[in-house]
This record gives structure tokens, sequence and C-alpha cells, in this order.
């Protein structure tokens, strides 16, 4: 019994879609049409949707080859700024030790003056400087 309810949905269902019923009847056409459009549409939409991830892909790639440069520009100057700090510093260290020379000199020459001072008075007027440390 359930064997001609089936036949019966069969030539419904391929008469809908346009394809004649099981004796071939107006069949192949409107099948063909319609199941043949759809499959044409998905394979436009997946050829464009190819050829937009190409576009997008050759974009990532020029990006990364930007970044890539910038990446090694940045590394040179970073070695460019080392080196400039190095000299700065040298530079600095120069000045420091240069400034710390002419302290030592002035100390010296300001410790002999007062030795002298010391030693004059002491040896040549036999006072001990008293007298010329007062004034």
């Amino acid at each position: 019994g359930s064997e001609p309810s089936f036949a019966a949905l069969e030539d419904y269902i391929l008469s809908f879609l346009g394809a004649g019923d099981k004796s071939g009847k107006n069949s192949g056409e409107g099948l063909r049409l319609k199941l043949g459009t759809p499959l044409q549409v998905g394979t436009m939409l997946f050829g464009a949707a190819e050829e937009i991830l190409a576009a997008e892909r050759a974009e990532a790639l020029e990006e990364l080859g930007q970044a890539e440069g910038v990446d090694s520009a940045m590394d040179k100057y970073r070695e460019a700024m080392e080196a400039d700090f190095g000299a700065q510093l040298q530079a600095v260290r120069d000045s420091v030790m240069g400034a710390v020379g002419r302290c030592d000199d002035l100390l010296d020459s300001t410790l002999r003056l007062t030795n002298g001072a010391d030693l004059f008075t002491t040896y040549v007027l036999g006072n001990g400087g008293g007298k010329i440390r007062e004034r």
C-alpha cells in the first residue's frame, strides 16, 4: 500500500521541479535549469571570493614587506642611537674629568700658596705667620 503513495510523491516532486514524471513527459530541461542556476551562482560566488581573497593576500604581503622595512629601519636607528649615546657619554666623561683635573690644579695651587705664606712667615719672618693671617 505504501508504494503507490511514494510513486505519487515522486511524480509530484518531479513535476514541481519541472522534470516531468516517471513516464518521462516534460523531463530534463526544467530540472536542469532549476538545479543548474544555483550551481552557476555558487560557482560565480566562489570565483569572486577567490579573487577578493587573492587581492587581500597580495595587499597583506605588501603591508608585511613594508612592516619588515620599518622594523629594519628601526633596528638601524636604534644602533645609531646607541653609538651616539656612547659618544655623548664619552664627551660627558671627558668634560667631567677635565673639570676634576681643573679642580685638582686649583686645589694644588691654593695649597701651594697657603703653604708658601706659612713657610714665608715661619722661615723668613720667624713669627709663625700670626700677624700676616690677622690682616
